[in-house]
């Protein structure tokens, strides 16, 4: 938000003009029906998949406000008043009917007082409701009844928590030790608040604060029990866990855990790191960290040394046997941290609920199952691919190779590698997904995600880079005779090389997308991950939906919105669709009146895009030209709106 702030409203807003978003854009006064608390720090696109949630979820009419400061307050004059009470915040809270609380994926709004403060003053104004929205969705729906954001509320803490302005925080923590809110605040004579305020130095700065949370700790304990009695009732139980055998599930099939489980999973293995708990693999004296922490570890101290070997995870904290709907495959050297990542973009991308059930050796094996499925030389995830609905592979870098590509393991194994084959190439399995998940983002595979998408969050090029280059053939065993097997299993014997040649394409198919809208963006025609090389290695169509961002946008839309005229000439060249739009139905040319390109409308025109085609907004490109809607980052459409009138 912070970036919109400094990128678009500043900028659209000159100091000499100083006014609020709102008073620019609207054509009156519209008092707030609801009232947003939101992180500066939070993304934008997160801030607005929540609205969009809460929109949807609260049938939220066109004609209802929302009060969000970055956009009510004068960016150029941010005025706070002097007393809480007259703050701007309070007061459009007040006159709210409802407050909703934005938590993005690190709940970064819970580590800002004015956040708790807002939160603290709702949930005690009768009438008033609470909602907190995640990416994800309302939190105490069936899609968000534990995780990161219930966590986070249930561990909140307003002793910690800052504010952008020391004098801000100081006056909150006296709000909330029920002291004078001027306290230890510098004053005139005549005993009112200096302004702006300042904090008074007879009071030093940290030495007050921390007497004041010592004197005065049942005060913010009462504080922060508000918040996390909402959050209990809010969500499901989290971090209390105690490991001991609870159940015998003798189908391993039936040894899935909820999304809400393995974030407990996750919350508890963060908490024994925390306290010297969580041990190397093989070892009891070395212990490791949240950030380094390995599935081989993980596995070593909880089925090892927890539960000696005796049963599965699932079956210590599960009560009875669950059917799973996605199994996750991993190398036994991926984080943890990782996988979590992984797994919370795949849910988000698929829109699953926190009672979704996932399947993974790590949970759902014991040691000695897990040990006898190796000896066999056989991948564990095999035994339930054929109750699933998908597989998530979580893919992570781990170093390079010697010719500069990143080291993937999970595409290097034959375990792995053997079950994509399956769900890729075999008819019974064609209507399972399987989906390739990084710690930044998720590409699907077999089937699209939500609107036909193919990649969600922000897919990491050097792993795109290595399913690139991935070749079945090159896939690594410890011995030749188990390679051999593996390839024979595959495709039988002889080896049909090009039903091998066929997996490979559409593996590397996955990343060509998030590569050529990358190489067309940043202007690389020539480089290792330049346009020309990856439409050399790739024979996927220019023309194909899979190529589509987040919004549908294609190779060649990016390249018309930077003005990169030799990419337009290459792409189009290359069999791309001068008229080929997105999920809008707006196409290159769209994109270059948008970004005011005259050069790229020109070479687009030229090489066969129609200046007539129609969004489904009903815009032409010379509308979209004509009304500019980037003039607020500096964009002059002038010279390409003339251009298309002149058609």
């Amino acid at each position: 938000m912070d970036h919109i702030n400094r990128l678009v409203i500043q900028r659209k807003i000159p100091k000499d003009q100083a006014r609020s978003w709102v008073e620019l854009v609207a054509l009156g006064p519209q008092p707030p029906k609801y009232f947003v608390s939101h992180s500066w720090g939070e993304a934008f696109r997160e801030f607005m998949v929540a609205i969009e949630h809460f929109a949807r979820d609260r049938c939220v009419r066109v004609r209802d406000t929302y009060w969000i400061c970055t956009f009510a307050i004068d960016q150029w004059d941010v005025n706070l008043g002097g007393q809480l009470r007259d703050s701007p915040f309070v007061e459009a809270l007040s006159e709210a009917e409802s407050c909703v609380l934005q938590l993005d994926t690190r709940a970064s709004s819970l580590t800002r007082v004015w956040c708790l403060l807002e939160v603290f003053m709702i949930l005690n104004e009768p009438g008033k409701d609470l909602f907190v929205m995640t990416p994800n969705g309302l939190v105490g729906s069936q899609k968000v009844r534990s995780g990161p954001a219930i966590d986070a509320l249930r561990l909140i803490d307003s002793r910690t928590c800052q504010a952008s302005k020391d004098v801000d925080r100081r006056q909150i923590l006296n709000f909330i030790a029920n002291v004078p809110e001027d306290t230890g605040m510098k004053k005139t004579q005549s005993g009112d608040l200096c302004m702006p305020k300042e904090l008074d130095p007879a009071f030093p700065k940290d030495q007050y604060e921390a007497e004041l949370i010592r004197d005065h700790g049942n005060a913010f304990e009462m504080f922060n029990d508000e918040i996390r009695r909402w959050a209990t009732d809010a969500g499901s139980s989290a971090l209390s866990l105690s490991l001991c055998r609870l159940s015998r599930v003798a189908d391993i099939r039936e040894r899935g855990l909820s999304l809400t489980a393995i974030r407990n999973l996750a919350a508890h293995s963060r908490a024994l790191c925390a306290a010297g708990k969580m041990f190397k693999y093989r070892t009891t004296t070395e212990t490791v960290s949240w950030e380094s922490l390995e599935i081989y570890d993980l596995g070593w101290t909880y089925l090892h040394l927890n539960l000696q070997d005796e049963c599965s995870y699932m079956e210590a904290v599960e009560e009875r046997g669950q059917q799973p709907e996605y199994s996750v495959c991993m190398a036994y050297s991926t984080k943890l941290h990782e996988v979590m990542a992984a797994i919370e973009w795949h849910a988000e991308a698929r829109g699953l609920p926190d009672n979704t059930v996932y399947w993974s050796w790590f949970f759902s094996l014991s040691r000695q199952e897990v040990s006898d499925y190796l000896g066999r030389n056989v991948s564990p995830t095999e035994c339930v691919t054929e109750v699933i609905e998908g597989m998530v592979m979580v893919l992570t870098a781990n170093g390079v190779d010697n010719n500069g590509v990143a080291v993937v393991e999970t595409l290097r194994r034959t375990n792995p590698v053997q079950e994509m084959f399956h769900f890729f190439m075999d008819s019974e399995f064609e209507a399972k997904t399987c989906d390739l998940v990084c710690a930044t983002g998720a590409l699907a595979g077999t089937n699209p995600f939500a609107w036909s998408r193919y990649e969600f969050g922000l897919f990491d090029p050097r792993i795109a880079e290595a399913i690139l280059s991935f070749d079945v053939q090159k896939v690594s065993s410890q011995q030749q005779t188990t390679k051999d097997a593996f390839l024979q299993t595959l495709v039988g014997t002889p080896v049909d090389c090009d039903r091998l040649h066929s997996f490979n394409r559409q593996l590397q198919a996955l990343a060509v997308g998030s590569l050529l809208r990358r190489a067309a963006y940043c202007n690389d025609l020539d480089g290792p991950l330049g346009l020309k090389q990856v439409v050399g290695k790739s024979l996927v169509s220019l023309t194909s939906r899979r190529l589509g961002g987040l919004l549908g946008e294609t190779p060649l839309s990016a390249a018309a919105a930077k003005g990169h005229l030799e990419q337009i000439e290459f792409l189009i060249d290359s069999s791309a669709d001068p008229n080929m739009g997105d999920d809008k139905g707006e196409a290159p040319l769209h994109y270059a009146a948008l970004a005011g390109q005259e050069a790229a409308a020109r070479l687009l025109v030229q090489r066969g895009a129609r200046a007539t085609n129609e969004s489904h907004f009903s815009e032409r490109p010379l509308d979209v030209a004509l009304h500019n809607p980037a003039d607020f980052v500096g964009v002059d459409t002038t010279a390409v709106a003339a251009y298309l009138a002149s058609l």
